[in-house]
């Protein structure tokens, strides 16, 4: 197969997911042939199951170098043949419209530009996986119109090869590693002219963190390497707030009300009352992520 024929090369990376990875890749295979698109899985984890999936499906697996996802999307950009990039996380199954409705915005728009699909809560999600979900998804859901937007997540982002190569690779050093290196690279983007454009069509089912253990997590990690990564950077939607982040942290706990409330009204905005049923449980959430701007406060301050 010519590289030049390629639509698109769809970039998977897979640390110990093989649980999730099949549902992954049979969503894709679909599409991937009738676009004539590669996919590619990055082995972050180098584990066996997930080195098997060449075996099984028409696809091509490298392995990563153990550093987390950052790394894992560089290593895969850097094994893909084709001009259009896609990054796909290995939690989630795409809609079948999902690479045709990428592919359609960058046969439109030209420069430089990156493009995100929607995220939509997995039918079979548990408690805790709904309020992940909520937690996390709110200016992202299938409910949204097209527009443009001033960032948006790595899990569903596709991109040309030369906007990737203009802006450079992902940061692959933030303390906590897996979250809001997308959004660096974003800031990046739009520094330099670039634009990110929000696709609802494109949509994939993602299956969010299901225990308690996993949801605290997250939202921590999140706020630490935020306060960090939103700092002096306009990629965020309250860039402002974020200009004065010791006055953040000083004033963590109605931030995490006012965040809350920002987060539930966003659902309702789109129709969805199931999250007014997980307020408590959204503002535990929302607490947990401003003690992570503290601790990621504190810890860049000493690091400088």
């Amino acid at each position: 197969m010519k590289s030049q024929s390629l639509s698109a090369s769809i970039i998977i990376p897979a640390r110990n997911a093989a649980l999730t990875l099949r549902q992954t890749i049979k969503s894709i295979l679909k599409p991937a042939t009738i676009y004539n698109a590669e996919i590619i899985i990055v082995n972050d984890g180098l584990d066996k199951a997930t080195a098997l999936f060449s075996q099984q499906y028409p696809v091509k697996v490298v392995d990563g170098n153990c550093k987390g996802i950052a790394a894992a999307r560089n290593i895969g950009i850097q094994a893909a043949s084709a001009e259009i990039l896609i990054l796909l996380d290995a939690d989630c199954y795409a809609s079948p419209g999902w690479l045709t409705s990428h592919l359609k915005i960058h046969n439109y728009y030209k420069g430089l530009l990156a493009v995100g699909g929607s995220i939509c809560l997995d039918p079979k999600a548990n408690y805790w996986a709904r309020c992940d979900h909520y937690c996390s998804w709110y200016n992202v859901h299938p409910y949204q119109q097209e527009k443009w937007v001033p960032n948006h997540p790595g899990a569903n982002l596709s991109f040309s090869r030369s906007t990737y190569e203009c802006i450079g690779p992902f940061k692959e050093d933030l303390p906590q590693a897996g979250v809001h290196e997308d959004f660096e690279w974003q800031g990046r983007l739009l520094r330099n002219g670039g634009r990110i454009r929000f696709q609802p069509q494109a949509a994939v089912w993602h299956i969010d963190r299901d225990d308690f253990y996993g949801f605290t997590s997250h939202n921590y990690r999140w706020g630490y390497n935020g306060i960090i990564v939103k700092s002096g950077n306009r990629i965020s939607r309250f860039a402002w707030v974020y200009h004065n982040p010791l006055l953040l942290v000083i004033c963590f706990l109605p931030f995490a009300i006012l965040l809350t409330l920002y987060t539930i009204i966003r659902w309702l905005v789109a129709g969805k009352a199931e999250p007014l049923f997980f307020s408590p449980l959204i503002f535990f959430g929302r607490l947990v992520y401003a003690t992570g701007m503290v601790f990621g406060r504190l810890q860049s301050t000493k690091r400088r």
